[in-house]
């Protein structure tokens, strides 16, 4: 459970505290919980969201994968047999 400074145990995040978490807006949030893509539960009138559904939202997000390596083709006058960008040496 998540537990917020000053705070006893509670229930879930806040849709407020998501946001700052990871300077998200509302807007993409609640985008997201309409999508299905991240649950959110209702306590009343209170919109909360589990730690173990945030943690798993953010474990869902696409990774970033590298692109290959780009080659600048060589300066034939100079002979320069060309230089790989992207990696380091």
């Amino acid at each position: 459970m998540f537990v917020a400074p000053n705070r006893t145990l509670i229930a879930g995040l806040t849709i407020d505290e998501v946001c700052e978490s990871g300077l998200w807006g509302r807007t993409y949030i609640y985008g997201e919980i309409d999508a299905g893509r991240l649950r959110a539960v209702k306590f009343g009138g209170l919109t909360r969201i589990l730690p173990e559904d945030f943690a798993a939202w953010l474990a869902s997000a696409p990774a970033i994968v590298p692109s290959s390596p780009t080659t600048i083709p060589a300066d034939r006058s100079s002979g320069d047999s060309g230089e790989l960008i992207g990696h380091a040496a």
